[in-house]
């Protein structure tokens, strides 16, 4: 569906730079209504992230938090 391919697309949009551990939140930009926004994400959720970023970072050049050949970022 229509709302189903907006979530996926803003998905692979969230930059790296996008997480902030401090406040648990995630910044959303052009969310639902085309607003900018944060979402909070839980301290049970957050050493997994900050795992899975960890990774990710061993490549200078990643940008994105998630990839899709398809969906451009």
């Amino acid at each position: 569906t229509k709302s189903s391919q907006e979530l996926l697309t803003k998905t692979v949009q969230i930059k790296i730079t996008d997480v902030d551990f401090n406040s648990q939140k995630i910044y959303i930009e052009q969310g639902k209504g085309d607003k900018d926004r944060y979402v909070t994400f839980p301290k049970t959720f957050a050493l997994t992230l900050h795992a899975y970023i960890s990774v990710l970072q061993r490549d200078p050049d990643r940008v994105y938090l998630f990839e899709s050949p398809r969906i451009p970022g």
